[in-house]
Formats: structure tokens, C-alpha cells, sequence
């Protein structure tokens, strides 16, 4: 515990500077806000061979099985995405990640699991945003091109897109219009930014 106290102090959200006297950052307009997840554990897990065997030892630690199928969700806390073939991304719950990681790591080498693997803590180069709300969706697709309909993209769905040109990886949550957003580091601010600056136009919403 210790250990997870003193990784949690040596971490800056790089959206510190918008935090004021809240505890992250966070834009409010009528029908929609977006609030920082700040340090949300990411776990880059990567199987190059071996494919099932893996997905068996990662849901017997993680108590949630990586979906086999491109472009789907599984598990809520913590939530695994595919991302790429043989390549997931695993969100934990704040402080929970190293943990984790390590709890990975061990019962893949104890179990001598066969052909190339990696399981990488990103936390730190990672940003996550929830957006939520009844404009959650009409506020990202002004810079996404995805389908965001629940009827299209609901709880289960995740995909690699691009946020007014920034990459981003976006999963619906289960309740309707409300999706979660995972950005890189270099580029939250920028998100950041202009998801507050493109969310101005539901103040004169009727």
C-alpha cells in the first residue's frame, strides 16, 4: 500500500494546471460534461503468440477475459479493450495498476507461458476522460467521425479514432451517452481544450 501511495504522489496529471480547487479537470454545460479520470490505471498487454493461453491467464488475474473479437469491450472495473490484433488495453481503478501489472507479470512467468508477451504499465502517458450527458455524443462527433448512436456504438463497443485530429481510444459505458476517452499525454491539454471550447454551443441549447 505504501508502495501504491508513493507511485500515486510522484504522478502530475499534465491537466494539473485546470484542476483549480477541484480534485481533476472537469468542463459543466447544459446536457453534457466531461470530467478527468485522473491516474485511471492503463495496462498495454501484448501477445504475439499464444493468443487463448494468454487470454485464459489474463482473466484468471484480472477476473476479466480479453475480447477476442476487433473492436469490443469487456468487464467494467477493470475493463479490457481491444485495441489491435493480439494487443488490449486493460483501465483499473486508480492505484491499482503496478499491482496488477505485477499479479500479470508473475502468473505469466509461473505458468512458463509460450511464445512472445509483454504487459507494460502506460498510467503516466495516458489521459482518461469521461464525457457524459445527452450532448455527449453530438459533442464528440464534432471531431469524430464515428457513428456514436447507442443503437450503433453502445456498452461492449471500443475503437481507435481520431479526437480534431488527435488519437484517441473511446468506449461506451453502459448507461446511454456516456463514453469514455483515453488520450496520450502530449496531447490532453489540446483535447482538454477543445472539448470545453466545442461544448460552449449547448449553452444556447433550448
Amino acid at each position: 500500500m505504501a508502495e501504491g501511495r508513493s507511485v500515486l504522489e510522484r504522478r502530475r496529471s499534465p491537466l494539473a494546471r485546470y484542476w483549480g480547487s477541484a480534485a481533476c479537470a472537469a468542463i459543466s454545460e447544459p446536457g453534457v460534461e466531461v470530467r478527468e479520470l485522473p491516474f485511471a490505471g492503463v495496462l498495454l498487454l501484448q501477445c504475439a503468440s499464444g493468443e487463448e493461453a494468454f487470454v485464459e491467464r489474463v482473466r484468471e488475474v484480472a477476473g476479466v477475459r480479453p475480447p477476442r473479437e476487433p473492436n469490443r469491450r469487456s468487464g467494467r472495473s477493470p475493463a479490457c479493450l481491444w485495441v489491435a490484433p493480439g494487443e488490449w488495453l486493460l483501465i483499473t481503478p486508480r492505484g491499482e495498476d503496478e499491482g496488477m501489472a505485477e499479479r500479470l507479470r508473475s502468473q505469466l512467468e509461473r505458468r512458463r507461458l509460450a511464445g512472445l508477451h509483454a504487459v507494460t504499465v502506460i498510467t503516466d502517458a495516458r489521459v482518461v476522460l469521461r464525457v457524459a450527458g445527452v450532448h455527449a455524443a453530438s459533442l464528440l462527433n464534432k471531431g469524430c467521425g464515428l457513428d456514436l448512436d447507442p443503437a450503433v456504438f453502445g456498452f461492449g463497443n471500443c475503437a481507435v479514432s481520431r479526437l480534431e485530429q488527435v488519437g484517441v481510444t473511446i468506449y461506451a459505458e453502459a448507461a446511454e451517452s456516456d463514453y469514455v476517452i483515453i488520450v496520450e499525454r502530449s496531447h490532453a491539454a489540446f483535447a482538454f481544450e477543445w472539448l470545453a471550447h466545442a461544448a460552449k454551443e449547448f449553452r444556447f441549447e433550448p
